[in-house]
């Protein structure tokens, strides 16, 4: 069996780390070179000296600083400077950065809360779509619980007539977080048994539409069985929802960030129709 290879992200401490120049160039320009006849532009970032992405000619550069800040400075502006944030690239062309609003957390039973969490996403190689999203970040661990919801989240290619993007749907339902926690409070409503707990696991295992990196699945019921002892409460479905979420991002995969994204999401509504099932 091939060896897994792990994709590696370079994580940044600051935001402005990730706000080099970059600029489109015509092919034309590159003397000494010939291009194939649908790449007309280049991405290039001057100062690092390196060629990003092969562009045709409709393609429209999102600067970073340009996508981000304005979402950052408007986050600070309503809920100030406890913003925690993540930065990370890859291969200085796909960008990945979450913006956890650590003043505004959300109780989901006693001493395990969530807060919201905007998370965008860029590329200049066209890679991955210009997007946002509202999710959650989870103080009890440092896992990084994301909830993600399709119904949050906005894509928009990198093409020449495509508006750009419009945040006031983003902060209308950040003004309505709250309500959207119920999902995560139901989960834990009922009592998860271990052998439930492997059935589920065995379960995520069989289901290849999942798509779940299955060399991560062996730790799933250590992880949740030693969290649930750490908190002192029973297992339950939100305790292995969060297990199957801390190995999904944080074991060895060849998933990038927007992968991860569908799997959770799917792995959710899974653990909830599961939860259905229990009657203890």
């Amino acid at each position: 069996m091939p060896k897994l290879r792990t994709i590696h992200f370079k994580e940044h401490e600051h935001l402005t780390d990730i706000f080099f120049p970059v600029e489109v160039q015509n092919s034309a320009e590159f003397q000494g070179m010939k291009f194939a006849s649908n790449i007309s532009h280049c991405v290039v970032a001057p100062t690092l000296n390196k060629v990003l992405g092969y562009r045709t000619d409709d393609y429209r550069l999102a600067l970073n600083e340009e996508f981000i800040m304005p979402v950052y400075e408007r986050l600070v502006g309503i809920f100030g400077d406890n913003i925690r944030t993540n930065v990370k690239s890859f291969d200085d062309r796909q960008f990945y950065v979450e913006l956890a609003v650590e003043s505004s957390y959300f109780e989901i039973t006693k001493d395990d809360a969530v807060c919201p969490m905007i998370t965008l996403q860029n590329s200049y190689d066209g890679g991955i779509k210009q997007s946002y999203a509202l999710s959650y970040y989870r103080k009890i661990c440092s896992n990084g619980l994301h909830g993600f919801s399709e119904e949050y989240s906005v894509k928009v290619r990198h093409s020449k007539g495509n508006q750009e993007i419009d945040f006031e749907p983003l902060f209308k339902d950040l003004e309505k977080v709250e309500t959207r926690i119920d999902v995560f409070k139901e989960l834990t409503e009922r009592r998860l048994l271990p052998d439930e707990l492997d059935t589920l696991v065995s379960y995520v295992n069989q289901a290849n539409h999942l798509k779940f990196p299955k060399s991560n699945l062996d730790t799933v019921a250590e992880i949740a069985t030693n969290e649930a002892q750490e908190l002192a409460v029973e297992l339950n479905p939100w305790i292995a929802y969060n297990a199957f979420n801390n190995v999904l991002n944080h074991g060895k995969s060849r998933l990038f960030p927007q992968d991860k994204v569908k799997i959770d999401k799917n792995i959710l509504d899974t653990v909830r129709e599961f939860s259905k099932t229990l009657v203890h």
